[in-house]
């Protein structure tokens, strides 16, 4: 039987970069599934409304995909969408990989997702106290929206969802999200 080697955090953090990008779970390297259009396609319009609303109201650092590292957790992670407040980044704006926790996390399931991986996230951002965690699901044109400290919602296509008080005054539009992807079984993207 094969045993798996099992890394330190500063292992991993040394070794050079995997296409798709892996993360680090307490020893164990675990590689991202790659994006398929549906996916990117709706983490682009997520990041989108966070630059929009950042330029609007409050600057904030939002990317695709940065990684992300808690020490303190011992963890590596890479957030399809991170949306972190500037005012929290202060003596962190040049850090590679970025230790301070995102305001907001974004994940885009995609359907070659593990749901072990999947669930393995969840508790992740719940552990780092993330106040707002978005895990979007394609195919159910759904969000689940995490917040800290309280239990998780569900939200459909025709909804909207206010991420008050962490981005005050940014409502996301589920129809408009969701306009981005073709139905399921319509692959011309006509609706």
């Amino acid at each position: 039987m094969a045993t798996k080697t099992r890394l330190s955090l500063e292992e991993f953090l040394a070794l050079p970069e995997t296409e798709p990008p892996s993360e680090y779970f307490d020893g164990e390297v675990v590689q991202k599934v790659s994006p398929n259009i549906p996916h990117s396609a709706l983490a682009a319009w997520l990041a989108s409304r966070f630059l929009e609303w950042s330029a609007r109201q409050e600057p904030c650092l939002v990317g695709v995909e940065g990684r992300h590292v808690s020490r303190s957790h011992n963890k590596a992670y890479l957030p399809d969408v991170h949306v972190t407040k500037r005012s929290r980044l202060v003596g962190h704006e040049t850090e590679s990989p970025m230790t301070v926790t995102p305001d907001v996390v974004v994940e885009v399931l995609s359907p070659e997702d593990r749901p072990s991986d999947v669930l393995r996230k969840v508790e992740l951002y719940r552990e780092l106290e993330v106040p707002a965690f978005l895990l979007v699901d394609p195919i159910e044109r759904s969000i689940r929206e995490y917040r800290a400290g309280s239990p998780s919602r569900t939200y459909a296509e025709g909804d909207s969802l206010d991420l008050s008080p962490v981005l005050p005054g940014l409502v996301l539009d589920l129809a408009e999200l969701f306009a981005v992807i073709p139905e399921p079984g319509n692959q011309s993207g006509q609706r």
